[in-house]
């Protein structure tokens, strides 16, 4: 059975309780309570909150709270009830790592290093990760978690003053991850020195802690604690958080010198004291942070137009062929009340940049008004592009108009000025209609194209479903009208 969060009840005892209260020196003013069998963390009585023993025990924190683990929960808005123990370890690890390497610790800095998670309805912080080649730094080392067992089960009631920052309670199942923050202002220094200092996880002497700033139980107000090693030399903080088992250190005392301040005194402001009124320790938020990112990103977003090509199965256009020229408002009056080749109920527009426009004109097969020559000159002509003087043509003694051949564009050059004339269909099939031809006559609509026995070959029903050599596309012969010289000029770019 999966453990989350509204569904895990206290198992903690009154002795448990009692041995807990009485080893980490919790005052009576804390207002500590034993939780009812049945009830989760979310079940706290009015002005209490509920903390888990392994958030102190584990997690090295003291009340009253650290500033910095205050700080890192409200810029990322996690209330400290539905914080994870190894979250939360992870908060007083890395302070304890920035104080033993003479360092502050800071929430810009602890985000280089960590980003915000939830699992099971818990809020946690896990290893930041970022884009492929982009190292991130680390300060902790495998080990030292299997003390967390059974962490959700042992909480307990206490103040809600000892929490005295206002934060909802996360109620979704996936969170915002933070955005990565900027290096401006960050201790680089400090930076390298934990990244190249690693240590793992582990409990630490509640003086250590009161040196850190993490405890508040050392008050001795003529002397300091010191730390030494078996052979009796000096260590240092970071000598001790670097050690096998800090709990072998060695612990003396000095006598202040003349003017020194005592821990006390020097680690007051790294605590918050309890607090009835809301506190605030950060001058931003997470949340703002996402704000801004997301107005960087509108500002900066460039409105990039494209053709979006129209549904349906895409043809293959044969090959060499250019696409043909979009059409324009006065070529779909010429062939009707639509664009050409549709019936008049198509209304879709052609995209001068769309491989789909030579596909659609061979889709239609059947074409109810078709353009005659009459409409050439209705055409709309490309912006840019001049307007070339025709000549005049003879072809099979029938005298019609053509545009000058253009070698590099005019697929008629291609074609080697083959004459070409698109057939009504209204021809019988000559017998070398199955063989695959370039050039069909036209009937015209007065009948006085060439004879379908003087071509060499023309459209018929049993050209349906077939495709034509080089590629040409079902029902291509029986759907055109124009005059292919016309055509190519037409369509193809200029």
């Amino acid at each position: 059975m999966i453990e989350t969060i509204d569904s895990v009840t206290c198992k903690l005892s009154e002795k448990e309780l009692r041995i807990f209260y009485n080893r980490y020196s919790l005052g009576d003013d804390l207002g500590i309570e034993l939780p009812s069998a049945d009830s989760t963390i979310m079940d706290s009585p009015p002005g209490k909150i509920g903390l888990y023993t392994r958030l102190i025990e584990f997690g090295n924190h003291r009340i009253p709270f650290s500033r910095f683990f205050l700080s890192v929960l409200q810029y990322f808005r996690v209330h400290v009830s539905q914080l994870s123990c190894l979250g939360a370890a992870r908060i007083s690890h890395f302070e304890i790592c920035c104080r033993a390497h003479g360092g502050v610790p800071t929430v810009q800095l602890f985000r280089k290093f960590y980003c915000n998670g939830i699992h099971n309805g818990y809020l946690t912080f896990e290893k930041r990760r970022v884009g492929k080649g982009i190292t991130v730094p680390v300060c902790y080392t495998d080990g030292g978690l299997d003390s967390l067992k059974h962490w959700r089960e042992k909480f307990f009631w206490v103040k809600s003053s000892v929490f005295p920052i206002s934060v909802p309670w996360h109620s979704s199942v996936s969170v915002e991850k933070d955005p990565p923050p900027s290096n401006e202002g960050l201790d680089m220094g400090l930076l390298e020195a934990l990244n190249l200092h690693r240590v793992k996880f582990q409990w630490y002497p509640e003086t250590f802690l009161c040196v850190v700033g993490l405890s508040r139980v050392y008050d001795d107000p003529l002397s300091r604690p010191t730390f030494r090693n078996a052979d009796g030399q000096d260590m240092s903080l970071l000598d001790i958080i670097k050690s096998a088992d800090p709990f072998k250190v060695k612990i003396g005392e000095r006598t202040l010198a003349k003017g020194e301040k005592t821990l006390l005194e020097e680690t007051a402001a790294r605590v918050v004291e309890p607090s009835e009124a809301d506190l605030t320790l950060v001058d931003h938020t997470m949340t703002d942070e996402l704000k801004a990112v997301k107005e960087q990103g509108k500002a900066g977003k460039k409105r990039v137009s494209q053709s979006i090509p129209w549904p349906g199965q895409k043809k293959q256009r044969p090959q060499g062929q250019s696409p043909p020229r979009p059409l324009g408002r006065k070529d779909k009056e010429a062939s009707g009340s639509g664009p050409l080749l549709g019936t008049g109920n198509d209304d879709r527009n052609l995209d001068a940049g769309s491989e789909n426009v030579q596909d659609v004109e061979m889709e239609a097969t059947h074409v109810d008004e078709r353009m005659s020559l009459d409409n050439v000159e209705d055409v709309e002509k490309e912006p840019g592009v001049e307007e070339r003087p025709a000549v005049h043509v003879d072809l099979e003694d029938e005298s019609v108009s053509a545009p000058n051949e253009d070698s590099s564009n005019n697929l008629v050059a291609r074609r080697k000025k083959k004459s070409t004339v698109v057939s009504s269909g209204s021809e019988p099939a000559n017998a070398e209609s199955s063989k695959g031809v370039d050039d069909v006559v036209d009937s015209g609509a007065g009948g006085s194209g060439l004879r379908p026995d003087e071509c060499r070959g023309s459209s018929s029903p049993g050209r349906e479903g077939k495709d034509q050599e080089g590629g040409t596309s079902p029902g291509f012969y029986d759907s055109q009208t124009v005059d292919t010289n016309r055509a190519d000029d037409l369509y193809s770019p200029k």
